[in-house]
Order: structure tokens, then C-alpha cells, then sequence
């Protein structure tokens, strides 16, 4: 009996060390064809204020389309600081959804000022379906955006605008053959994998992930708010006051005169 157990645990392995082969293959295969030499890409914020979208084109040169359109996977990775927010129901919108599944660290204050909120993780898998290839030029290419929102400051007495940095994504690349089309849940777990400076492998939703290239995650956007000064605040702040009871005594007015009418037109 225990020749058996150790002839089965001994056949265990090596079928568990062809699989680790074959997966390592595989996923080597997907990082060969998108990797610093065959990929370009631009990355921009758009819109002014408060309210932004984060646009990523992707263009990969390749020599195997049909392997890359069937088995690889691509997956953005952003980290945000106490300064951003997103908004989980805007992502779930078709706008927005049709071109990513999401996943969120944690569920996200959309209200909370900036001094009372707390850094977060998005997770954004790439839909095949937005990928398009040209077989004649041996290029295909991935356009998509995604909303992000900047948060209130404090008053501050020494400036007007609070600046700031944003990273840039990481890109990662799995040859997964889980159903990555369909959104089932909304937040994970986060890691310290996600925190280190740069992400070599690990497994997220059942799937292998490599990151592909650290330059792309090299630069960063500076963006500013304005915020209000608290210089003046000895005087906004009892204005406001006043305003609220001014505005709190007239609504109660206009309540005891409608109730007085009704109880005259019921005498």
C-alpha cells in the first residue's frame, strides 16, 4: 500500500510539473507578443473640473493575430491615492462596461473630502471584443477610457490650488481560458503584490498574470484643485450660519401660515 502511495504522489507531480510547463509555455507565448518591442501606446486625461477620463490606446504588432485575439488577456491595474475617487455604478454603465470588467479594493466614498478618505486599487480586464486587428498590416489595436473623479480639499491659508500626481496604470497579460466577458462580482482582496513597484506575476480571478512592461507605468499626470481660503473663514462660516437660520425661520413661517389656513377654511 505504501509503494502505491508513493507511485500515485510520485505521478502527482510530474503531471502537476507539465501542467506548471505547459502554463509557463503559454504564458510566455502571450508575453512575446505583447511586449516593449511590439507594443505602442498613448495615454491621456480628458476634460477639465473635477470629472475625468482616463483614455488608453493600445497598438500591437504581431505576427499571430488569431493566437493573440483568442487566448490573450489584458489587464490595466491603477492605483489611486486619498485625492481620487470613482464611481462603481458609472463603470457599470454600457458606456463603460461593454470595453471592461471592473474590480474595486473596497467600496468607495463618493462623498468623503479628501482629508477623510483612503488610497484604493481598480482592476480593469480588457474585453477581447474591443480588439481590432488588420491581417494585412499585422496590427491590432484597443481604444478605451475610464471615469475618474478628483476630490474637495480643505481651506488652506497658504494656496488656492492643492496639486497633485497621478501614477500611470500597469498593463499585465494572462492566457487564460477562464470566461473573462461576464461580470459576477465587484471588489477582491487586496495584496501586497499590488503594492510592489512592479508587478511580476500573480494570480487574480482564477488566471496567471504577467506585467508586460514597467515603462509603461513610468510617468505620471499632474493635476491641481482649487480650494478655498481659510483666511476668510472667520467670516464665511457665520455668514453660512446665518444664512441656514434665516432660510430654517422663513420655511417655518411659511409652514404656520399654510397650517393656519387650513384650520380657518375647516371652521
Amino acid at each position: 500500500m505504501l509503494i502505491k502511495l508513493k507511485i500515485i504522489l510520485k505521478l502527482f507531480l510530474i503531471e502537476q510539473n507539465i501542467i506548471t510547463i505547459l502554463t509557463n509555455e503559454i504564458t510566455n507565448r502571450c508575453i512575446n507578443l505583447i511586449n516593449p518591442a511590439t507594443l505602442r501606446y498613448e495615454k491621456n486625461i480628458n476634460n477639465d473640473g473635477f470629472h475625468k477620463n482616463y483614455k488608453i490606446n493600445l497598438q500591437i504588432n504581431t505576427n499571430d493575430i488569431d493566437y493573440l485575439k483568442n487566448y490573450c488577456n489584458l489587464m490595466i491595474v491603477q492605483k489611486f491615492n486619498s485625492n481620487f475617487y470613482v464611481d462603481e455604478f458609472e463603470l457599470r454603465q454600457s458606456i463603460y462596461n461593454q470595453a471592461f470588467l471592473f474590480f474595486l479594493s473596497q467600496k468607495v466614498n463618493t462623498e468623503s473630502i479628501e482629508y477623510r478618505s483612503e488610497s484604493f486599487m481598480l482592476v480593469l480586464i480588457i474585453k477581447k471584443k474591443i480588439l481590432s486587428c488588420d491581417q494585412q498590416s499585422n496590427y491590432c489595436n484597443i481604444s478605451f477610457a475610464y471615469p475618474f473623479h478628483l476630490r474637495y480639499h480643505a481651506p488652506s491659508e497658504k494656496y488656492l490650488n492643492q496639486r497633485f500626481k497621478l501614477n500611470s496604470p500597469r498593463l499585465l497579460a494572462s492566457d487564460c481560458n477562464e470566461d473573462l466577458s461576464m461580470q459576477k462580482e465587484f471588489f477582491f482582496k487586496l495584496n501586497e503584490k499590488f503594492d510592489a513597484e512592479f508587478i511580476k506575476d500573480f494570480f487574480f480571478k482564477n488566471c496567471f498574470w504577467t506585467e508586460i512592461s514597467e515603462d509603461f507605468s513610468e510617468n505620471e499626470f499632474e493635476l491641481a484643485v482649487p480650494v478655498g481660503n481659510a483666511n476668510f473663514s472667520h467670516i464665511v462660516i457665520p455668514v453660512t450660519l446665518g444664512f441656514l437660520i434665516i432660510l430654517a425661520l422663513y420655511v417655518s413661517n411659511l409652514f404656520r401660515k399654510k397650517s393656519l389656513e387650513f384650520s380657518i377654511k375647516d371652521d
